[in-house]
Formats: C-alpha cells, structure tokens, sequence
C-alpha cells in the first residue's frame, strides 16, 4: 500500500475511528494519539485487507486495540504515581534515619538498594522506572529484559523493600 492509498482510507475512515477511541478512553488526546497507532498499525498489515468491508471492520478491531492499550497504560501510570510515592516516603524516612548527612535521592535509593543487596539489573531497572519514570516496555527495551521479567523483578524489589521497612521500623 502506497502513501497515497493510506490517506484516502484515512480520509474515508478516519472519523470512524476516532469515535472508537473517544467512547473507549473519553479523553480528546489520548483518542489522538489512539487514532495514529491505529492507522500505524494498519499500514503495516495492510496486505490482510482486500475489501473495502474488510478494511471498515480490521480498522474498527484495531482501533478498539488500541483504545485499550491506551487504557492499560493510563492504569499502569496510576500505579506508577502510586508506587513512586510509597517509595518516596520510604526515602524521606530513609533520610530522617541519617541525619548526619542529606543525600540526594538517588544516593538514598542506592543505600536502600545496596541494603536489599540486589543486583546490578534490578537497581539499574529500578532506577529507570523510579527515577527516570520510564514505563516497563521502557526499560524493557533499555534493559534488554523481556517486560515481563522486568516487571518480576522490580516486583520482587518492592517485596524486598516493604520487608526491609517493616523490619527497620519505617512506615509508609
């Protein structure tokens, strides 16, 4: 498929999937942005699509994909925010607890990190998460790690964490 061919169906049918993504995420951008990954993805498979009614309807699948997607990553930002919070209020406990010194806040989270002993990886994937506030694909991708060994192994940090809490007496 060709640039031109793209933008007359995008022309024909670009309507009809922004409404998809607007009913499915309710938020104008994020519909935007839903709308583009749609028709990004359309491109790429677009030698499955031979009839006009197939297009409609391989359009309307993908868009509702994509919504979704769109969605899960709006939760997954919600337990970020979440997350970073808990374990910024375990590092202001952390500091409290060293009052001779202020440390910078990677500096604290090395000690909690050195700590837990975790290993290289998990500190340096917990750094892009926490600090940098990539999401799991993020640091997937940076890493080399599939998502879901990422998501394993910063999981197994937060664990470690909280146990590390409750057993020094820090809350959060």
């Amino acid at each position: 498929m060709d640039a031109q061919e793209l933008a007359d169906i995008y022309e024909r049918y670009g309507y009809m999937v922004l409404r998809v993504c607007r009913e499915v995420l309710r938020d104008e951008q994020e519909a935007k942005d839903a709308l583009q990954e749609t028709f990004l993805k359309f491109w790429r498979f677009s030698e499955r699509a031979e009839e006009v009614t197939e297009i409609s309807g391989l359009l309307r699948r993908t868009a509702l994909s994509c919504a979704i997607d769109a969605l899960r990553a709006r939760q997954r930002r919600g337990r970020h925010r979440e997350a970073w919070q808990e374990l910024r209020t375990l590092l202001e406990e952390e500091r409290r607890l060293e009052q001779g010194r202020t440390y910078s806040q990677k500096e604290v989270i090395t000690l909690l990190f050195q700590s837990l002993r975790v290993d290289d990886e998990t500190l340096r994937m917990a750094y892009l998460y926490y600090l940098d506030e990539m999401t799991l694909e993020e640091v997937a991708l940076e890493t080399g790690f599939s998502r879901r060994a990422v998501g394993m192994k910063l999981e197994r940090f937060r664990e470690h964490a909280q146990k590390y809490c409750t057993n020094h007496g820090i809350s959060f």
